[in-house]
């Protein structure tokens, strides 16, 4: 989910799926890859630098260039792309080189530094940083028989929280709920905390004290101060009142944050 941020950034037409239900065009989503695909930081003093590894495993050169842009995330949709906010990071963000050529099976480093100034107020601010294929592709598919060919220009991101100040993400599980129309669970995770997070969730279902079934999502994005609402893969469940139980596992420390929560299945 980029969500895993299951995460897994893909390329899409014109669009990045970070932990989002788009449509990807498989080959091209397998043949570029950013990461680290989150970066949480902590700043110390007013600046700081880091760096994005970009790679084509491909057969063709991959020119591209950095693009930048707000985000938010979505309770239900996860990534979305929004004009600008109040806690934009984007105008501190510089990155070098701007444009670049990836040779096939080649991985190639961009540098990233970020400059907050001491006047602005303490909080978390974010941008995304797109790696955007300066070549259109075209891809061919068959659906139901029918053939089409669609030009996209491949975009893949790399988000970015800045936490200037001391505070610290909270996270919690709220509910586990019947999602009648996918006929599959969903588990609303919570952040009340004032910076992000991008923990693990081991989730497993029980019912009369046996395990039923249990899994892992890798990588949520959990935005300060909202809500995530994350499905659960797994087999068919029968009605009735199951065990939600686990842990959010925290990627910066690795403190595991137990959970309990009711299941109905109606």
């Amino acid at each position: 989910m980029f969500d895993a941020l299951w995460m897994q950034a893909k390329i899409v037409g014109l669009a990045t799926a970070i932990g989002m239900a788009l449509p990807v065009y498989n080959a091209i989503a397998q043949s570029v890859s950013i990461s680290p695909l989150v970066t949480i930081e902590q700043l110390q003093g007013s600046q700081n630098k880091t760096t994005v590894t970009v790679s084509n495993s491909s057969d063709k050169p991959l020119r591209a260039r950095i693009a930048t842009t707000d985000f938010t995330y979505d309770r239900e949709v996860g990534f979305t792309a929004i004009p600008t906010h109040a806690k934009s990071a984007v105008p501190y963000l510089q990155f070098s080189p701007r444009e670049f050529v990836v040779p096939p099976g080649v991985s190639r480093t961009v540098r990233v530094g970020f400059t907050l100034p001491p006047s602005l107020p303490d909080g978390e601010y974010s941008a995304a940083l797109y790696i955007e294929g300066l070549q259109e592709q075209q891809v061919s598919q068959t659906v139901d028989g029918k053939k089409s060919v669609t030009t996209i220009r491949p975009r893949i991101a790399s988000i970015f929280f800045i936490n200037k100040g001391t505070g610290k993400p909270q996270l919690s599980i709220a509910s586990a709920q019947w999602n009648s129309k996918s006929k599959e669970p969903v588990v609303i995770l919570h952040n009340q905390g004032t910076t992000a997070a991008y923990p693990n969730l081991n989730w497993k279902i029980l019912k009369g004290g046996s395990i039923v079934a249990a899994g892992k999502l890798d990588g949520i994005v959990l935005v300060a101060g909202k809500e995530r609402s994350m499905p659960i893969k797994t087999s068919a469940l029968t009605a009735g009142s199951y065990l939600f139980s686990g842990e959010i596992v925290s990627r910066s420390d690795g403190s595991p944050i137990k959970f309990e929560t009711q299941l109905l299945i109606p």
